[in-house]
């Protein structure tokens, strides 16, 4: 499903010569106006659907703990949040003026939020040895990832300035990054999730 977002994204970017990637929001594909609005949306929806489904299979084979259920939790609440936020589709240039746009912005936001622990809380819950140090070093990387390029998000909503740069400028830079490294600890997750299986 990572691969196939990634494809997607650049194909219905594609499709729009005004879209810039390091400016724009992913969900500004899908915003009020634009053509195949609806198709990027459904895509939207349908993937969250599946890191739901995702996130039921990380909860059923975590180990039996407070840890690993907060952050299977916190999982499950962005995957389905995703969902709610692909209904409700944001406004032109996702500035959140009208009431879609607005809850669209505010249901990413607490998503973004719920997410940003997760990687940290699950790699508390599972593996020993030599296999959990070199899943550690993956999720310290991604998780650092995530908050600084979530704090970018933060800045750019903000429209913050560094040395003469806007932030907003870059939002969709910051957007990606936390994504790429997010669905790099899903793939790993799932690499990990099917030898368990196995074994």
């Amino acid at each position: 499903m990572p691969v196939v977002d990634v494809c997607l994204i650049a194909l219905f970017a594609s499709l729009h010569p005004d879209y810039d990637h390091l400016r724009q929001l992913m969900s500004e594909l899908g915003e009020d106006g634009r053509p195949y609005a609806g198709l990027v949306n459904a895509w939207f929806a349908l993937s969250s659907v599946l890191l739901v489904g995702f996130g039921i299979g990380l909860a059923a084979l975590l180990p039996r703990s407070r840890v690993a259920l907060i952050g299977a939790a916190l999982f499950l609440i962005w995957a389905a949040l995703g969902i709610a936020t692909a209904i409700l589709a944001c406004d032109p240039g996702c500035e959140g003026k009208t009431i879609s746009g607005w809850l669209h912005l505010l249901l990413g936001e607490i998503a973004a939020a719920a997410m940003l622990p997760v990687p940290t809380l699950i790699w508390c819950t599972v593996g020993r040895g030599d296999a959990r140090r070199g899943f550690g070093l993956l999720t310290a990387v991604v998780q650092l990832v995530a908050v600084i390029s979530s704090i970018g998000m933060a800045a750019a909503a903000y429209e913050a300035e560094i040395a003469d740069q806007s932030l907003r400028e870059l939002a969709g830079l910051f957007q990606r990054v936390c994504w790429a490294g997010y669905y790099l600890w899903i793939v790993v997750m799932a690499v990990r999730m099917m030898r368990l299986i196995r074994d």
